[in-house]
């Protein structure tokens, strides 16, 4: 992502401007709840349940208090299991670790975006305009009420961002990619699970077909030793031969694939 020190310090003034943002747009819910929608009718309750009896050293896998009994953590959509949701675990007010859960989870969506776009070698400026974009559209944002379904888009362009490093190379990026792929399942809300089931082998097909497809193959030298001239073909033995262009760096891919492959991501992330 950076060049050296200079390019760490641009990505972490990168990720500072990108919670700034954040912070900026959910301002209102650090001194005021949000109680409306599902949050009130169902996260807000259900995480109050859970949190207090894991402070009481309890592990409540059934709610009596709903209708007559209810398998309150295997239903899963409250997200028990995903990381963000550890902070309703915290001595802090409920609604207070919602809120907390929200900004989170948008700066990290906003953040694994700016980390696909700067593979992509998209400058800076643009990669976090990108990222913001992602997170403060219809498709996330919106479904912040639905929380289980918002964590998981959040952590959606992390897998890719993982598969892309593994695919250049790097150990840690299949890892990256698990880990990332593990937060989506955790989060409990079935749609973002299917659509990284959906993302992953089709950015792979893509990522593993297209600098194949758009390589342009090297002249070879009797290509290279010849032109045509009136008609016919006239040998230029006599004038040196162009040099084929140099081979790309291991673990790139041409131009073209580049870019294609970035438009892949960012049809798959929409």
């Amino acid at each position: 992502m950076g060049d050296g020190r200079s390019g760490v310090r641009k990505d972490l003034a990168a990720a500072l401007a990108l919670l700034a943002v954040v912070l900026l747009t959910c301002l209102p819910t650090l001194w005021r709840a949000y109680v409306h929608d599902d949050f009130r009718v169902y996260y807000l309750p259900v995480r109050a349940f859970f949190a207090e009896g894991l402070r009481h050293g309890e592990l409540r896998w059934w709610c009596s208090e709903m209708g007559a009994g209810f398998p309150l953590f295997a239903e899963g959509q409250a997200g028990f299991l995903h990381p963000s949701t550890l902070l309703a675990y915290l001595c802090l007010p409920h609604w207070l670790t919602l809120s907390l859960t929200v900004m989170l989870n948008l700066w990290l969506g906003a953040g694994g975006v700016y980390a696909c776009l700067r593979q992509r070698r998209v400058r800076r400026l643009a990669a976090v305009a990108g990222g913001l974009v992602y997170a403060l559209s219809g498709p996330v944002l919106f479904r912040a009420i639905h929380l289980g379904f918002f964590q998981g888009l959040c952590a959606l362009p992390w897998v890719l961002w993982g598969m892309e490093r593994g695919f250049r190379g790097a150990r840690h990026g299949w890892l990256a990619a698990a880990v990332a792929l593990a937060v989506v399942f955790v989060a409990g809300h079935p749609h973002p699970t299917l659509l990284a089931l959906l993302a992953v082998p089709g950015y792979a097909v893509v990522r593993l077909l297209l600098p194949h497809l758009c390589s342009a193959p090297a002249p070879s030298p009797a290509q290279a030793g010849e032109r045509r001239g009136g008609g016919r073909t006239v040998s230029t033995s006599d004038e040196p031969a162009p040099l084929p262009p140099p081979p790309a760096p291991q673990g790139e891919e041409p131009e073209r694939a580049r870019g294609v492959a970035g438009l892949a991501a960012a049809v798959l992330l929409a």
